[in-house]
């Protein structure tokens, strides 16, 4: 009986230090960086806005736009890190 409670016991332990993938739920529920875009050009805003949804898995970029113009891709990268779960 001794063992047997000893076995669960570890497996217990052992049960509670596996890694956990995480679930949509809970990368839904991590925080998200701030960032501070009131001095930011409404071109980085649109590709910072982009990039976050692309982060959170719903890819969103304007191709040409993000070729085109080096604000508009910077705030892209900054916002798909910024949001990454």
């Amino acid at each position: 009986m001794l063992k047997a409670i000893s076995l669960i016991g570890a497996l217990f332990l052992l049960l509670g230090c596996t890694p956990k993938n995480p679930t949509p739920m809970d990368l839904a529920q991590t925080p998200v960086q701030k960032v501070d875009l009131s001095n930011k050009s409404q071109a980085f805003k649109d590709g910072f806005n982009d990039g976050c949804e692309t982060a959170k898995g719903n890819y969103t970029k304007d191709s040409s736009r993000f070729k085109s113009d080096p604000e508009y891709n910077e705030g892209w990268f900054a916002g798909r890190s910024s949001c990454h779960q």
